[in-house]
This record gives structure tokens, sequence and C-alpha cells, in this order.
């Protein structure tokens, strides 16, 4: 295959179940002709503090933005339909028209990280 083509990415509309942590989400996919299905999924290419351990703070106050930003907006994912460390969808995930990946970072609340 030559090195120009890219890699076929999927976008599907969800629906916000819960916020597990600043960088996981329990999203429903729409996956069209009445089929959906309930997964978490990892934003991709961040790091969002965890919520126990050292630095709880900072992960409690990453869920509670993410919780907030998302609250009333049309979601959408972008996946390369493959499964992380921890078996979740690696994501993009969009608000509106904002990625939230970058929002995140953006307001201190993740870091960018390649993994």
């Amino acid at each position: 295959m030559p090195a120009a083509i890219k890699k076929k990415r999927y976008e599907y509309e969800c629906e916000l179940v819960k916020v597990i942590d600043g960088d996981t989400v329990k999203l429903r996919v729409d996956c069209g002709f009445n089929v959906t299905f309930t997964d978490n999924f990892r934003l991709s290419d961040i790091d969002a503090p965890e919520i126990r351990g050292p630095g709880k703070e900072a992960g409690a106050a990453s869920k509670e933005f993410l919780i907030k930003f998302l609250e009333g907006k049309k979601l959408f994912i972008e996946s390369l339909k493959y499964r992380g460390k921890y078996g979740r969808y690696i994501v993009r995930l969009q608000a509106d028209d904002e990625w939230v990946n970058d929002t995140l970072v953006k307001e201190g609340h993740a870091k960018y990280r390649k993994y």
C-alpha cells in the first residue's frame, strides 16, 4: 500500500452515558440502521490525571470539567476501530464543532501523549 494512503477513519454520532475520568467516557454509539452499542472509549493522544492516588484532586477536576463541557452538546466520535491496552476503543471526541481531546489540553486538564 502506498505511503500516501491513510488508514480509514470511521465517524459515528453518539450519546454520553457517563464520564469515567478525564480521558475515558462511556458512550452509546449510533451505528446506523437502528443499531447502537454502549462501551467505554479512551480519548486518543491525551493523558489526564488519574482520579485515584497521587494527583487525585487534578483528576477529579479534569473529570468534572469534562462532565460540564459535554453537557447538552451533540457528540461524534472518530475512530480507527482499534482497542487500546485496557480494551477500550481509542477515539477523538467532538462536541458540537470542538475537538474535546484538544480542549482538555488547552484548558490544562490533560497533556498530549502518544501511545
